[in-house]
């Protein structure tokens, strides 16, 4: 990422006024003016002048000019689309000219956008959103710490993914433990523990190959399937780890699949039939119940693993019916415990 290449300054009514009236910002406010810095047009320009003049001291919550200062040029614009909302939400959004991209500066300004937003107290969070593919605009996003939330419509993009980035503190999810165990957020630092259990026998047998074989992938993995749901719902897979001497051995979590509150677990091969799994998810459901205020679980199983479905029955769970998941023909076992 490039450091201190950007400089933003924040427009106040004078020099939104001048753009809008296409005055000569080289002469107005002395930087080079890059062809193409300004290629959406004139709209959220408006939109910010609209707002400014009714509230005077909503000004930092829009529009940003982006300067690069080894050039002294105005590389494009960015900003905010007002101030946080109810739930402490606020969202981002930029342009830079063609001969500025893919050289760090989109990275750059997301961060300072980011630094801004969160030294104020009432922001828990800074939302983004791109088109519905893997783009460069994605890219610059995860490099700044955001993770994919959801596909969302929007009236003129379309069908657009939705991002997040929330305040540091607002992060420490909870730990939970038992007697012999530790149960926190399954994060990147699990990434080598991660290749090694989603490559086990039982994992492969029973849950299938998930091509996760380095820990690259698997820290995209974590940050793509399981991080997104943490963020969203406050819960999500966690990694068990013995309290004796630090061990990581398993996972246990729950998971929101369509509307779907379940229970999922698995543990590396040395640590099955010493129950770990039963003690792991006992404290979940507790916490499922106790923390999240979750009223009924679920708990998914194919008809071979026999291992899953007595653990699911000794955590009195009753088994339902034979269901199938969307873009899945295998038949699965629906179990379910209510509170």
């Amino acid at each position: 990422m490039l450091k201190n290449f950007v400089k933003l300054i924040n427009c106040d009514k004078d020099i939104i006024e001048a753009i809008l009236r296409n005055h000569d910002l080289h002469t107005l406010l002395g930087y080079n003016i890059a062809d193409g810095w300004n290629s959406f047009g004139k709209v959220a320009f408006q939109f910010s002048l609209e707002h400014i003049e009714k509230d005077p001291e909503s000004q930092k919550w829009f529009t940003y000019l982006a300067i690069d200062t080894n050039t002294n040029t105005l590389l494009g614009n960015c900003g905010f689309k007002g101030r946080p909302d109810k739930d402490g939400n606020v969202e981002i959004g930029y342009e830079i000219a063609l001969a500025f991209r893919n050289k760090g500066y989109a990275t750059e300004i997301t961060c300072l956008l980011t630094e801004i937003a969160f030294k104020d107290a009432n922001v828990k969070s800074v939302i983004a959103h791109t088109l519905a593919e893997e783009n460069a605009s994605g890219s610059v996003l995860r490099k700044n710490g955001f993770i994919y939330i959801k596909e969302l419509y929007d009236d003129e993009d379309g069908t657009i993914w939705q991002w997040k980035k929330s305040r540091p503190e607002m992060q420490n999810y909870p730990v939970f433990e038992t007697d012999r165990l530790l149960l926190r957020p399954t994060s990147e630092e699990d990434a080598a523990f991660v290749v090694a259990l989603l490559n086990s026998p039982k994992w492969l047998q029973y849950i299938g190959d998930r091509k996760i074989y380095n820990e690259e992938a698997a820290k995209q993995y974590i940050n793509e399937k399981i991080r997104p749901q943490l963020e969203r719902l406050g819960y999500s897979n966690n990694t068990v780890i013995k309290k004796s001497d630090g061990t990581k051995i398993g996972v246990c979590g729950l998971y929101d699949r369509e509307g779907l509150e379940g229970i999922d677990f698995a543990f590396l091969p040395e640590y099955e039939k010493q129950g770990y799994a039963f003690e792991s998810a006992s404290r979940i459901l507790q916490a499922a119940r106790e923390n999240f205020g979750l009223d009924k679980i679920s708990g998914i199983t194919i008809k071979e693993n026999k291992d899953s479905q007595k653990l699911l029955e000794k955590l009195r769970f009753s088994f339902q019916k034979i269901i199938r998941i969307p873009n899945d023909d295998e038949d699965l076992m629906l179990y379910q415990i209510h509170f």
